[in-house]
C-alpha cells in the first residue's frame, strides 16, 4: 500500500509577504536617501525652474521606486 502523507503534517512555508511589511529592505531605503540628497543639493545649488524641474523628476523617480516595490513578489 502506498505511504499517504497528511497536508496537517507537513511543515509550512513562512509568507515572505506578510512577514516583511511593504516598502522596506535596504535598498528602497537608500534609494530614497539618495533621492533626499540630490533634491537637498538641488535647493542649495540651483535656482529658478531648473530647479523646480529636478525636484518634479526625482519626485518622479521615487514614485516609480514606491511603486514598484509594491508590486515586487
Amino acid at each position: 500500500m502506498p505511504h499517504q502523507t497528511d497536508p496537517a503534517d507537513e511543515p509550512e512555508e513562512p509568507d515572505t509577504e506578510q512577514s516583511r511589511p511593504l516598502g522596506t529592505g535596504p535598498k528602497f531605503y537608500t534609494a530614497m536617501l539618495c533621492y533626499a540628497a540630490i533634491a537637498v543639493l538641488a535647493t542649495v545649488t540651483l535656482d529658478g525652474n531648473f530647479r523646480l524641474v529636478v525636484w518634479i523628476f526625482l519626485a518622479g523617480l521615487a514614485i516609480k521606486t514606491y511603486v514598484h516595490t509594491l508590486r515586487k513578489p
